[in-house]
């Protein structure tokens, strides 16, 4: 929309003279005359009668002023509106986690409020897919997920920590003493049922890596949407599962490490465009901190 040409014919109608609206305006009247007759092309009319050395609407004229001042009086508001959501989006930041990769969520909150209290945090919880598209659509400022890969042509990221995804058998499994001393062999789970997470899942892209890398096919898989929902069926005998080396719940089963090793990095991910504030600065500050506290046995996912 050009508001300039708009704001041309109003103030010459207002001012009915070309020279006091030009001079109103800041312009040449050379400059302002041209405008008005590419205006009177364009709709193929005039504007303006001459009468008594002044300027009056034709009827014409009258119509487009009208259309000119709605036109102006909606642009007007919209900027207001978008001033208003700009506002309100710097006084807010946005982030997305996965369930269980930021175990200490109210004390981060907490730190972050003393040092902006003016500042609301809003959070997300999604897996690693939906978190990348949280942050390409612009719904996040960040996300605290995992990948397998920290290369990505829009996305950055902060590594946190590097982990690894385990085999987890319950007490008693038949294959524990030999898994011990000689490491998993994947053709003697040839009867189990493996409990895997769904298939948009970071787990389950490694768990399918895993699969093909000791070319092995499961005979039996159920699927759960939880970690949590896994090991207690893994505990009740009704299968096997992977599980995160950080998982704290780790005294309720055996877990193995495996080659080649499924590893993986929890990461703080931004779109590579994303212009940082100082707000934002901290609360990433803040959250790398609180990782640097943590132990394999102390984040749980």
């Amino acid at each position: 929309m050009n508001t300039k040409l708009l704001e041309c014919i109003i103030t010459v109608s207002q001012e009915r003279s070309q020279s006091r609206a030009a001079a109103k305006l800041n312009i040449s009247q050379s400059a302002l005359s041209q405008q008005i007759k590419k205006v009177e092309s364009d709709i193929g009319t005039a504007l303006f009668y001459k009468e008594k050395n002044e300027l009056f609407l034709t009827d014409a004229g009258k119509i487009y002023i009208n259309g000119a001042q709605g036109a102006l009086n909606i642009y007007k508001n919209a900027l207001r509106d978008i001033q208003k959501v700009r506002t309100r989006k710097n006084k807010e930041i946005t982030f997305v986690y996965t369930k269980g990769l930021l175990k200490d969520l109210a004390g981060v909150l907490t730190e972050f409020r003393k040092m902006h209290p003016d500042i609301y945090i809003n959070t997300l919880y999604g897996t690693a897919a939906s978190a990348k598209d949280y942050l390409s659509n612009g719904i996040a400022d960040f996300a605290i997920t995992a990948t397998s890969d920290l290369s990505n042509t829009l996305l950055g990221y902060i590594p946190l920590r590097t982990t690894e995804l385990q085999l987890a058998l319950p007490y008693g499994h038949p294959m524990i003493n030999r898994f011990r001393k000689e490491g998993v062999c994947f053709e003697c789970l040839a009867e189990d049922i493996f409990i895997l997470p769904p298939n948009e899942t970071l787990s389950r892209q490694l768990s399918s890596r895993i699969f093909q890398q000791n070319r092995f096919i499961p005979r039996s898989i159920r699927e759960v949407s939880e970690i949590e929902s896994a090991i207690e069926l893994m505990i009740s005998g009704n299968g096997i599962c992977f599980v995160p080396k950080f998982h704290e719940a780790r005294d309720r089963y055996i877990a193995f490490s495996l080659v080649p090793g499924a590893n993986y990095h929890i990461v703080i991910a931004y779109m590579k465009s994303k212009i940082f504030s100082p707000a934002l600065k901290d609360l990433l500050m803040i959250l790398m901190k609180t990782y640097d506290s943590y132990t394999d046995e102390s984040v749980r996912r």
